[in-house]
């Protein structure tokens, strides 16, 4: 590698160490963002997210509307008769 002396307030200065070293600084930047955006390209999963669900998918990040539940029966604890027309 080459040292040049050149004054960093010209113009030129900045541009002439990326000229040369180009590949170098683009390889840190993919490699800096490989380390640092690891989790921010993954997508989401759909499926069930209700815990109350017998198909609860815990990797599920967006609910798909597909929830299944246990079946059950309920009865009323008082009855009342109603008339058959309103006053």
């Amino acid at each position: 590698m080459e040292f040049i002396c050149c004054n960093p307030f010209e113009s030129d200065f900045y541009m002439n160490i990326f000229t040369r070293h180009y590949k170098s600084i683009l390889k840190l930047i993919f490699i800096m963002s490989l380390l640092f955006c690891k989790n921010s390209a993954t997508a989401q999963k759909c499926g069930c997210t209700d815990s109350f669900a017998k198909n609860l998918d815990l990797k599920a990040t967006l609910n798909n509307g597909k929830c299944k539940y246990n079946s059950f029966n309920i009865r009323p604890i008082l009855v009342f008769n109603l008339p058959k027309t309103l006053n």
